[in-house]
């Protein structure tokens, strides 16, 4: 990469970390919100339900995401409204789900009955979240879509502020203040997604690889089962804490997100996995410099961070916060080896990993579920850390047998 051409990139970046961090902004905002003016019950119980909705979601045809980012990249506009017509009814039979452990829930944890069917009936359109986005970063329109989330991360902090302003401590009032924009949010994006259809080309190929992804991530929802496994054991203020610890490594996600959806495009509109290598290569070490330097920075800052924001209450998270970070930061860039194997449809590495990661995951947490937040603080390093030497490890292969092919 030139000179030129990386002041352009980086430039580029800028303007998207702005508007990505500043929606991550809004975001901790809405949660010091929680932990400071909630009860650590409630906040425990939000983040309970929150955890639901994750697995449930993740039985809601994860595949369709690829499908789409590869029908907006390729303007294969025909199997758009197949695919958010998959998307919406997947969503609704998973509503049913959350709706049913709300019933379960009843009876041993009579608080979460209430805010867990409101969350049922929020959750068709929010569960097709992924799949509007999906359709943006693949139409390139990145810039647009970090705009969009700026301001659904507003309407959700000064929703949830002024609830608790007025003094209101329901738990289904307060989760309806995060879910309920969002969802009609994804909505107004689905209308406008079927507008802009500009053709009626469709390529079979692509929709039955999303089926094949779908398969895949089946068991991919177990990772969500972390803070249920907590919640069952120790109660919903260990939730809290937990919540807490995880929530700046969740940043890392973030920064993450934002280098991925600049890279997306090129990954899906390359041929093989050596030209999407080459694209990628000459930007590699300044994204593993800047993971690395901000881990070692979030590790040293944590102890004063977390106390000062979320108040002493909280104190318990630091020590799991400032390590789940550190990992996170140095192994999080190998995934995007992982991404370019994704974005060719590499199809036995998807399926391997995603059988091999969450069953892992889960062994782990069952495992280690009796040490609470250690234990599962140490269970999400241990995975981190493995998922990366895999990626690796896949990637070498695909090249190599690539390159072998070629000559």
């Amino acid at each position: 990469m030139t000179r030129a051409g990386r002041r352009r990139w980086l430039s580029h970046a800028g303007g998207l970390l702005v508007l990505r961090y500043g929606a991550v902004g809004l975001g901790m905002l809405a949660s010091i919100l929680w932990a400071r003016f909630a009860p650590m019950e409630v906040f425990g119980q939000y983040q309970m339900i929150m955890a639901l909705l994750t697995l449930v979601s993740g039985f809601c045809l994860l595949g369709v995401e690829e499908s789409m980012a590869i029908a907006a990249a390729k303007r294969f506009d025909g199997n758009i409204s197949r695919l958010l017509g998959l998307k919406i009814f997947a969503g609704i039979l998973g509503a049913l789900a959350v709706a049913g452990t709300a019933l379960y829930w009843r009876a041993g944890m009579p608080g979460l009955f209430a805010p867990t069917l409101t969350a049922a009936c929020l959750f068709a359109p929010w569960a097709a979240t992924a799949a509007t986005y999906a359709w943006l970063n693949g139409r390139g329109m990145t810039q647009r879509l970090f705009r969009i989330q700026f301001f659904l991360a507003a309407a959700q902090v000064c929703a949830l502020g002024l609830a608790l302003w007025q003094g209101v401590s329901s738990t289904s009032a307060l989760l309806s203040c995060i879910v309920a924009p969002q969802s009609a949010l994804v909505l107004i994006l689905i209308v406008g997604i079927l507008r802009s259809r500009e053709n009626r080309d469709r390529d079979p190929a692509s929709v039955r690889y999303g089926w094949h992804v779908s398969v895949a991530y089946a068991l991919a929802p177990l990772l969500a089962s972390d803070k249920l496994l907590l919640g069952h054991s120790l109660g919903p203020e260990e939730v809290a804490v937990y919540a807490v610890a995880l929530l700046f490594p969740q940043q890392i996600t973030t920064l993450y997100s934002v280098v991925n959806q600049m890279l997306v495009p090129g990954m899906y509109k390359a041929s093989s996995v050596a030209e999407a290598w080459t694209a990628l290569k000459p930007r590699l070490p300044l994204i593993v410099g800047i993971f690395c330097l901000l881990g070692v920075a979030g590790f040293v800052l944590f102890p004063v961070l977390i106390p000062m924001l979320f108040s002493a209450r909280y104190a318990d998270a630091v020590p799991y916060g400032k390590w789940l970070w550190l990992s996170l930061a140095v192994a999080a860039p190998m995934t995007y080896l992982a991404n370019i194997l994704r974005a060719q449809q590499k199809v036995k590495f998807v399926y391997i990993f995603n059988i091999f990661q969450p069953v892992s995951q889960l062994a782990l947490y069952l495992v280690l579920i009796e040490r609470g937040v250690a234990g599962l603080t140490m269970a999400r390093i241990v995975m981190q850390w493995t998922a990366s030497l895999v990626f690796v490890a896949f990637f070498i292969v695909y090249l190599r047998n690539e390159r072998r092919e070629q000559k």
